[in-house]
């Protein structure tokens, strides 16, 4: 391409003024290809600006399907300039829905959308929302990738879309699916070594629904390492591996590339990331998707047949079905952390925080605010967590004198040697140790828990 030609696409400024000079160009049989490539690198260029300009939205440090929205928005805005139309509505989605939000609504529809029918005319059909919804479902909703499909022609576990009040019930349960790949995340290694506290990236559909004390599980996925990559031990059954708490509303991750990642498979930064809690771990006998399935055939159909996404919400009774299947009481869930307690005055923060947690979790958090140092700073008030039933007052339940105080032992360890016995790390004030039921000691041996709540004695 000559220089002067590409001197001047370099500093044309309107989409107006790229379709004239393109016009120009073909009208002088001087449209080579070379020149149509730098023409529609420079429309991107000006689009991307004017997406900006007119919406007001940020576009740096995108996802991967925000980042081709963008490009097919501005692969439509240059159409419609050639066509002498406008693309007003489309900007106005944007504006009022975000790129992830716009995608969504336009594909929803009954029929095609006008954008769909010309970039397919275009013959940029891979730029269309369907195709982006496709190629990325991780970070977007059911029912789009349900639409997208249909209209792509592909097909889908169902005749009808997931409702739309599905999915508002399913975003007021607080309960998730972290999904795991182990090809990618060698999630074997990571529970050997019985970390507690880590991150999670998540969907980025998702990143406004996560809260402080939701609580998850972790589904692995078909284990297609080499006998090499996963050092000679055997592959992994598909199953549920993990329990975990939320422990942090959604943030931008500075990037995962930690020692169980594969080379290249590592999250980029600015992903979107929550802190996790590993309350219960089941390397060793892991709930088996076929026993799932064969005990439990109406869970979710996302959680028998996997989903290609790193989180999804799940419903109250299939993650409750879960918990039954694991024999977990919830109600006896690891205490929080000693930077968790509250101070004398802090309740409102504490309510705030936890006030879309799961209800185990809240129910967890009251009984902790009536023992600890809030409680006792407000013993005749009465002490209320958002969705947890009202209780009696703390001054009725637990006398001041010989109160439960909360001891913080070593995590557990199941390759205790025999003789040794383990106790509730719950201790009276006349040094007694309350004793823990043989299934609730049991359950924490076999499941390798990294829960702090018990210790060793001879």
């Amino acid at each position: 391409m000559d220089e002067q030609i590409a001197r001047v696409i370099a500093t044309i400024s309107t989409l107006d003024s790229l379709s004239t000079f393109e016009a120009n160009a073909r009208q002088r049989d001087a449209l080579t290809d070379e020149v149509k490539r730098a023409i529609k690198r420079r429309a991107g260029e000006v689009g991307r600006h004017l997406v900006h300009e007119k919406t007001g939205l940020d576009l740096t440090a995108l996802t991967p399907a925000e980042e081709k929205i963008v490009e097919a928005v501005c692969e439509f805005l240059r159409i419609r300039k050639e066509q002498g139309k406008s693309a007003t509505r489309t900007l106005d989605q944007l504006r009022n829905r975000g790129l992830i939000g716009a995608a969504e609504a336009a594909v929803a529809r009954a029929k095609p959308t006008q954008g769909f029918q010309a970039l397919a005319e275009a013959d940029l059909a891979d730029l269309s929302y369907e195709q982006i919804i496709v190629d990325h479902p991780d970070e977007f909703s059911h029912r789009a990738l349900w639409y997208s499909r249909r209209t792509l022609g592909l097909p889908n576990e169902s005749d009808r879309p997931p409702s739309q009040n599905n999915r508002a019930s399913q975003d007021e349960a607080p309960y998730w699916v972290f999904v795991c790949n182990p090809k990618k995340w060698a999630i074997d290694r990571f529970l050997d070594r019985r970390i507690e506290h880590d991150t999670w990236g998540i969907r980025p559909a998702d990143r406004e629904r996560f809260a402080p004390g939701q609580l998850g599980i972790v589904r692995v996925g078909v284990d297609r390492r080499s006998v090499l990559e996963r050092n000679g031990h055997p592959a992994l059954t598909p199953g549920i591996y993990a329990l975990c708490e939320v422990e942090s509303e959604a943030f931008p991750g500075t990037g995962a590339n930690d020692e169980f990642w594969a080379d290249d498979e590592g999250r980029a930064p600015g992903w979107p990331t929550v802190k996790v809690r590993y309350l219960r771990t089941y390397l060793n006998h892991p709930l088996t998707i076929e026993r799932l399935r064969r005990e439990r055939p109406g869970v979710s159909k996302l959680l028998l047949n996997g989903f290609q996404a790193a989180s999804f919400p799940i419903a109250p009774g299939d993650f409750h079905a879960v918990m039954n299947l694991l024999d977990e009481a919830l109600d006896d869930l690891p205490a929080p952390d000693a930077g968790t307690l509250p101070r004398v005055g802090n309740l409102a923060a504490l309510e705030a925080k936890y006030l879309k947690a799961s209800p185990e979790i809240k129910e967890r958090i009251s009984k902790m605010i009536e023992r600890g140092p809030v409680g006792a700073g407000e013993a005749s008030k009465r002490i209320q967590m958002p969705g947890v039933p009202s209780s009696r007052s703390r001054s009725d339940r637990f006398p001041q004198t010989g109160r439960n105080t909360l001891y913080r032992g070593a995590p557990c360890d199941a390759r205790f040697s025999a003789g040794d016995r383990l106790a509730c790390s719950v201790k009276r004030d006349d040094g007694l140790c309350k004793p823990s039921s043989p299934a609730s000691l049991r359950r924490r041996l076999d499941c390798h828990c990294p829960c702090s709540l018990y210790r060793r004695h001879r």
